[in-house]
């Protein structure tokens, strides 16, 4: 006959047990940890999505500059027609005033949504800009035939309005233009951000 099986230490049925209760405790544990993981990593690209989605800029039509207006004041081309030119470029912003007919000096207010961050007169002493928080006054001569502004609206500002005043009131529409060759409307010339999915159509 053979034997009776000995008898196993106690202890050895405590660890069994312990092991049966850890093993789906332990699942759970790895489960909820896996779950908050693709939660979180769910929320920040979505975040990220939402974002870009939102995400703004200027739009195409104010990029330049202008035919003839590309390098200093000085250097603008004789066949450029007096006017009021504005637009921004990989340098910062840039206003233009070609003094001639319909034109004869330009004072006005450029007003930025972020506090302007820098501004100056395109030839130094030729003009004056003077900075106060989100805007910038300017005064621009009616001598020599081109002046200007350089400026920085800031990185934050989503609008810009740029008011402007000649010898004998507001300046005629007709003889501003933003950008290349986009023609405005109205005085004082508003400018805005756009979604940037949108901006080369704008």
């Amino acid at each position: 006959m053979a034997a009776d099986a000995p008898d196993l230490p106690d202890s050895w049925n405590v660890e069994d047990a312990e092991v049966a209760r850890k093993g789906p405790r332990l699942a759970l544990i790895l489960g909820g940890v896996v779950l908050l993981a693709l939660v979180v990593v769910g929320g920040v690209l979505g975040f990220q999505a939402a974002m870009e989605k939102t995400k703004k800029t200027w739009p195409a039509s104010v990029e330049g500059p202008p035919d003839g207006l590309g390098g200093k004041p000085e250097e603008a081309a004789a066949e450029v027609k007096p006017g009021v030119y504005l637009w921004s470029d990989f340098g910062g912003w840039h206003l233009r005033v070609v003094n001639g007919e319909g034109v004869s000096g330009v004072s006005g207010t450029i007003t930025s949504g972020d506090k302007i961050a820098a501004a100056e007169p395109a030839t130094k002493g030729e003009g004056t800009v003077t900075i106060d928080q989100k805007s910038a006054s300017f005064e621009l001569p009616a001598e020599p035939r081109v002046v200007g502004v350089d400026f920085n609206p800031g990185f934050y500002g989503e609008k810009l309005t740029v008011s402007l005043t000649g010898a004998d009131g507001p300046v005629d529409p007709k003889l501003v233009t933003v950008g290349r060759d986009r023609t405005v409307t109205q005085v004082p010339v508003v400018v805005e951000k756009v979604p940037a999915d949108d901006a080369a159509n704008r």
